[in-house]
């Protein structure tokens, strides 16, 4: 192989070399290995960070203690962490680092560490509420912990195929990533892919309508041929978020509050039973707080609450059944009419007390989101994309989603259309990371990979290579 062929793409030492393959959601991140059925590491897109003045104060919420490592240690001045050192030799003695100036932080990365509340833990969120990345320094500390203590993989021998939202056009962004990537994390080749056509690709389609509705964002992207119609994707907040605030919102009016995990604690008594106390901690952040409460109202959520396949009349509906959930501290409240308005609210926004939107756009049903997207398209590929609506995402998962949305399109669809949705759950939840597996283990994909020479050539040039 001549030099200028080598630059180009992976060299053949890297052919048999496993490509990671690494997708930053809003609430999770999935990693893995490209050719794997599914992600092998799934870890929360956000970080606790303790001010080093903190008292440090830590109460399990679970049963079990649970160990968090601390993997870095930064002044609260930069927004980034940078380190000379390749990231595997850096997380090891990052564990044991920490600094002793009072207007720096600890951060906890990974599930464990967010089970442990810790006096003034703040949750800071590696994304914004418009998709890209808020915090670069978050990012960083996030690849670091699954590089070296999910994967167990030295970043710089993988080539790294990263999952990028299907709405952002502006490339800066990608300008900081392959800085990130190519300079701190070493990595010898990399391929920026589209969400939404890796998602048809998992789909076996190039052509496809994808209606990705996951935790904090719902997204409504036309894929024509194998490209992201990008200026042509409508987003909404209206997502799984919006409706465990609701679901919080509602409890509220009947007087039931929602107490953390952290804050109850459960002791088996001699006789078999459970005495139920209230623990305090005054120091605990309120976006800790707020993080806890969200996931035992998501958690209910996905556990008793349907989609009704007609529009649900509460009126007509209020003698429906109820239908029991356990709260943290041992309460069981009954769910009756909320089990479907709740979820109605993903069709029939009005019902929201939040009705609060990205951009300050009024909020619209998810099938009026899908009538947007297409109209927005050119007359030709309508018909194909009317033919092929696929849904995607965790809160695409709930019972009578699909059916539903079938409903409302039925009135509004100009002709036939069809929607579809992966039988699995798994393949529906990780659609875009699946699709990404396929395409980075594919043999004809590998001279498009962007290589660390070609990087060290041309620069942040290359950024246009990635569609």
């Amino acid at each position: 192989m001549s030099d200028s062929a080598s630059s180009s793409g992976l060299g053949a030492g890297l052919r048999g070399v496993g490509a990671v393959v690494v997708e930053v959601g809003s609430t999770w991140t999935k990693a893995g290995w490209g050719g794997d059925d599914s992600p092998s590491c799934l870890t929360p897109s956000l970080l606790t960070r303790v001010p080093s003045t903190s008292t440090s104060g830590v109460a399990a919420s679970s049963a079990t203690s649970l160990s968090s490592p601390v993997l870095s240690s930064s002044s609260s001045s930069s927004s980034a962490v940078s380190s000379s050192k390749s990231p595997s030799s850096s997380a090891a003695s990052s564990s044991s680092k920490a600094s002793s100036t009072s207007n720096s932080y600890t951060n906890y990365v990974g599930e464990d560490a967010l089970s442990l509340r810790r006096d003034e833990a703040e949750v800071v969120r590696v994304l914004r509420d418009e998709g890209d990345v808020g915090d670069w320094g978050a990012l960083e500390l996030l690849l670091e912990h699954i590089f070296t203590r999910r994967l167990a993989a030295d970043p710089r021998h993988h080539p790294l195929l990263f999952v990028e939202p299907s709405h952002l056009t502006d490339l800066s962004p990608r300008l900081h990533l392959f800085e990130l990537l190519f300079e701190t994390f070493q990595i010898p080749a990399l391929f920026l892919s589209n969400d939404a056509v890796l998602s048809c690709f998992s789909n076996s389609r190039t052509t496809a309508l994808i209606v990705d509705c996951g935790g904090e964002h719902c997204s409504v992207t036309p894929v024509y041929e194998g490209y992201a119609l990008k200026r042509r994707t409508v987003r909404s907040s209206l997502a799984g978020a919006k409706l465990a605030d609701e679901f919080t919102h509602r409890l509220s009016l009947r007087d039931i509050t929602i107490h953390p995990r952290y804050s109850i604690r459960r002791t088996h008594l001699p006789d078999g039973t459970i005495h139920v106390s209230s623990l305090h901690y005054p120091l605990t952040h309120p976006s800790y707080e707020r993080l806890m409460i969200h996931n035992v109202a998501a958690d209910a959520i996905a556990s008793v609450c349907h989609v009704s396949a007609t529009p649900f009349d509460e009126v007509a509906n209020a003698n429906i059944p109820t239908v029991p959930y356990e709260l943290p501290d041992g309460k069981t409240i009954e769910i009756g009419v909320d089990r479907f308005d709740v979820t109605e609210c993903l069709f029939r926004p009005e019902k929201l007390k939040d009705q609060s939107n990205l951009h300050g756009v009024p909020l619209v049903g998810v099938h009026k989101m899908v009538q947007e997207a297409i109209a927005g398209c050119d007359p030709n590929t309508r018909r194909d994309l009317w033919n092929n609506i696929i849904c995607v995402g965790g809160t695409s998962l709930l019972s009578g989603f699909t059916q539903r949305l079938q409903t409302e399109l039925t009135d509004i669809a100009p002709n036939k259309f069809k929607v579809l949705a992966p039988t699995n759950n798994s393949e529906r939840r990780f659609s875009s990371w699946i699709g990404g597996s396929i395409l980075a283990s594919l043999s004809s994909f590998h001279h498009l990979w962007i290589s660390k020479s070609e990087y060290a050539d041309h620069g942040k040039d290359l950024i246009r290579k990635c569609p």
